[in-house]
């Protein structure tokens, strides 16, 4: 059981510290409940190089900092090394200062208020009255009027995600919440939200911001690091309709803008296609692989993806795009892509680029919510996963192992072997669903060797 104890009397903050007071949510958020006489559970995370101790809330908010004032203890968390910043739990923290080793600290409103007195108080009110003024931005309502208590709901739990998942600053996160309001306002039997994509390198926070600022989106990146998706959750979080289309070399003219047909009367007409129908509504249409299409058939989409937001169909006449209808690109870039493309500069241009990079310590959480595993097997899996990464994008190493290795698709498909009781081991799984579908022997052996030197 975790022994927690009070600040105050775990550490002598009078001869210590001085509580270093920042403006922020997540510190407004711990004043508020010290005020309410709650303990505050926090982490403490020495920063040698500064002579600080950092204090986070137990979701890893930055609160403040705790300073030393005294010059042995300054110089043993001066012996840590700066280069390595490690982070230390709060018993290490504190046996490091020369204090009662416990698992956990909590800060309280008495605490507080005998800190403060330690602090310049020609400077108090100024940081008063600013952490006041963020109190009241962070804490303003958004208005929800005009919402069935059903769809209500459904805008809540998304702007909850913005604040759990998206490391926004506090008056950004306001306007992006009401702007998120304000874009739903038009929205009605709103659909469940279901989280499907595990936000990491700002990628949901940029993509977020893009789409209500009304830009289209180009994702780029490896095969398998989840750019599909993302276009999947965007268009859950946003309640929008998603059109998908699988570019190729073959795309053809006609399944860009549309087609002759048959009208009922005997006519001809124009249907059209698929992309400019959902060009209609709101939507995003998402273009796979765009890279591999032709630069002919792309430029057709110019005025649709710029300012002008409309395309002319030959015997059909103007389609206007739908005010919350956006566009998405996928595509693979590299050599190793057979088939792919330069795209043309101006089409690329009409959009804004977000670039995904294999992120090993995400994968956890990652195999977690699609393979069903705990988290004892998630992480086994993402140790391999680790592995194959580190010698991917390890400049001194020996393993040429190319980045197409690291599709968090064979991973998954691994770990639903196993969570299914398809296979009796991760590892079993691993070599199953990874290891044995390697056609280059050479690629294999050094996967193979990887895995026996490290597991």
């Amino acid at each position: 059981m975790s022994k927690t104890k009070e600040i105050n009397n775990a550490i002598p903050m009078e001869d210590v510290y001085t509580y270093c007071i920042g403006v922020g949510t997540a510190r407004i958020q711990v004043v508020k409940k010290l005020n309410a006489g709650t303990q505050v559970p926090v982490h403490l995370i020495p920063k040698p190089e500064s002579g600080r101790v950092e204090v986070y809330t137990m979701d890893d908010q930055k609160v403040g900092y705790l300073m030393t004032s005294t010059e042995n203890n300054f110089a043993m968390l001066k012996q840590r090394e700066p280069a390595t910043n490690t982070i230390l739990d709060d018993a290490e923290v504190l046996k490091m200062l020369g204090k009662t080793p416990v698992d956990a600290v909590a800060i309280t409103a008495a605490s507080v208020s005998a800190i403060k007195l330690r602090l310049d108080m020609s400077k108090m009110p100024a940081v008063e009255a600013e952490a006041s003024a963020a109190v009241e931005e962070v804490e303003t309502p958004v208005d929800m009027s005009g919402f069935s208590k059903a769809d209500e709901a459904e805008v809540k739990k998304r702007l909850d995600y913005i604040k759990k998942e998206c490391k926004f600053p506090a008056k950004v996160a306001k306007n992006i919440s009401a702007a998120f309001v304000s874009f739903m306002q038009s929205h009605s039997n709103i659909r469940e939200f279901n989280p499907g994509f595990i936000n990491n390198n700002g990628i949901m926070e940029a993509a977020i911001k893009n789409i209500l600022c009304g830009n289209n989106l180009a994702l780029t990146g490896p095969k398998g690091v989840g750019k599909n998706v993302l276009v999947e959750h965007l268009a859950n979080f946003f309640d929008l309709e998603l059109c998908d289309m699988q570019m190729s070399y073959d795309t053809a003219k006609e399944e860009v803008r549309g087609e002759p047909t048959f009208l009922e009367d005997g006519k001809i007409g124009v249907r059209l296609s698929n992309i400019v129908d959902a060009a209609q509504r709101a939507s995003i249409i998402n273009l796979d692989e765009v890279n591999m299409a032709r630069g002919s058939i792309t430029s057709l989409l110019h005025s649709l993806t710029d300012h002008r937001r409309y395309i002319e169909i030959p015997g059909y006449g103007m389609v206007k795009v739908h005010p919350q209808a956006r566009f998405t690109i996928t595509m693979n870039e590299g050599d190793e892509y057979e088939g792919t493309r330069q795209l043309n500069v101006a089409f690329r241009d009409r959009f804004h680029e977000i670039i995904f990079k294999p992120n090993p310590d995400s994968m956890k959480d990652v195999f977690m919510a699609k393979c069903n595993l705990n988290a004892t097997d998630a992480e086994a899996l993402a140790k391999f996963y680790k592995l194959i990464h580190a010698s991917v994008y390890n400049a001194d190493s020996d393993a040429c192992i190319p980045d197409d290795y690291l599709s968090q698709r064979k991973f998954v498909r691994a770990g639903q072997l196993y969570s299914m009781g398809f296979a009796a081991s991760i590892a079993e799984a691993f070599r199953e669903e990874v290891v044995e579908t390697i056609a280059d022997p050479e690629i294999k052996g050094i996967i193979e060797n990887l895995i026996l030197m490290n597991c």
